[in-house]
């Protein structure tokens, strides 16, 4: 049976079926190729149609997903003025393509996830990078915790700023395919993400020249306002009452199939910046073993016990001796700080601040000098 090689198109999210010399905006941006996709939208790489070394990436989120609150959110939380000064992508300027909401950005480099499926023999990532994106996102949550902003989605980082050189020097495939089904014809776009600087960022590369690379957190439709410390605390007697104006961005939120959530986000009785310090666990573990920490729906349908139970050693021990960078002496520190970050109980987790004070993520905090390399446990494989 033939079917869509990414994005369903005929699926009743509607997704956008853009295609490579296709026009946008009344015929201000034309389409240069597709440069990935999701569950809610799909991004694409385009030039200006009257100044063509003028490049934006355009996110064009689904028919349906256009009208909820994920994506109005995100719009609201781009448009804040405190946001300019925080480590993430940065909105351009917004319009509507028929059904579709669009938000327009300077192009970024790969995803993280793709940095770390790069690795083929294990999809993990050398713990040097692990750090350094751990520590990078880390800053970007602080910013966030100052302007009294909750993330909601750790795990979203891309790599690399895309100059104009890289675009033009870049092999685009612009073929499109057709896809006939159910009598209607379907353009098929591949996704063809673009490495800035052509620098080829891998999976290992040594950590100075990862230094150099941008890392900035995109996607914030789930980007709020932190709940009260009362709100928080209750989040296991269940006694703490969801403010009404939340209850519709915590469904969209557990309803997601592309990040998991915390215990007290999938319970639907709080949120907070502690819910992206447990984020930042989840993703950093993903980083290390290449593997996700829990099936998401067992972990759904008991998210506590799941949890409790691999947070027992010697899971965590065990999973990231997988990783062929880690040094012995590496382990524990690394397990420890797993465990804190990812408890199940909010209060229990370190804060931002105890963590830009902790000595492994501050292994990450390299420049690109390369002298504060030194007190780091660096080795070459």
């Amino acid at each position: 049976m033939t079917s869509f090689p990414e994005e369903q198109l005929d699926s009743a999210k509607g997704y956008f079926p853009g295609f490579p010399g296709m026009t946008l905006q009344s015929g201000k941006w034309t389409i240069i190729c597709k440069l990935g996709w999701g569950e809610r939208s799909s991004v694409w790489l385009v030039h200006d149609t009257f100044q063509q070394i003028k490049f934006r990436a355009i996110k064009i989120y689904t028919v349906s997903d256009s009208k909820e609150v994920t994506a109005l959110n995100e719009l609201r939380t781009f448009r804040l003025s405190d946001i300019k000064d925080v480590d993430v992508v940065q909105l351009q300027e917004s319009f509507k393509e028929g059904s579709h909401l669009c938000l327009v950005f300077m192009p970024h480099g790969v995803t993280v996830e793709i940095l770390r499926k790069s690795n083929a023999a294990g999809g993990y990532v050398a713990v040097h990078i692990a750090k350094q994106i751990a520590a990078s996102t880390l800053t970007a949550l602080s910013s966030l915790e100052d302007i009294n902003l909750v993330h909601g989605a750790s795990d979203h980082i891309v790599v690399g700023d895309l100059e104009k050189e890289d675009i033009m020097a870049a092999q685009i495939d612009t073929g499109v395919e057709q896809l006939t089904k159910n009598g209607c014809s379907y353009p098929l776009v591949r996704s063809q993400p673009i490495d800035p600087k052509g620098s080829g960022t891998t999976w290992n590369e040594p950590p100075v020249d990862f230094a150099g690379k941008s890392r900035l957190l995109v996607n914030l439709g789930h980007g709020k306002s932190q709940l009260s410390h009362r709100q928080t605390s209750n989040i296991l007697t269940g006694s703490a009452a969801q403010p009404t104006q939340n209850l519709k961005a915590l469904q969209a939120m557990k309803m997601s199939k592309s990040v998991p959530f915390p215990p007290e986000v999938l319970l639907g009785r709080s949120i907070a910046l502690s819910s992206d310090v447990w984020q930042l666990g989840w993703m950093t573990f993903l980083l290390l073993t290449g593997t996700p920490l829990l099936n998401q729906d067992t972990y759904a349908k008991s998210p506590i016990e799941s949890l409790n139970q691999i947070l027992e050693p010697p899971f965590l021990e065990n999973c990231l001796l997988c990783n062929a960078t880690l040094l012995k002496e590496d382990l524990e520190p690394t397990v420890t700080l797993l465990r804190s970050l990812l408890t199940a109980d909010p209060l229990l987790r370190p804060t931002v601040e105890d963590l830009l004070d902790n000595r492994w993520m501050q292994q990450g905090d390299i420049c690109i000098c390369g002298a504060c390399t030194a007190d780091s446990v660096i080795t070459e494989h």
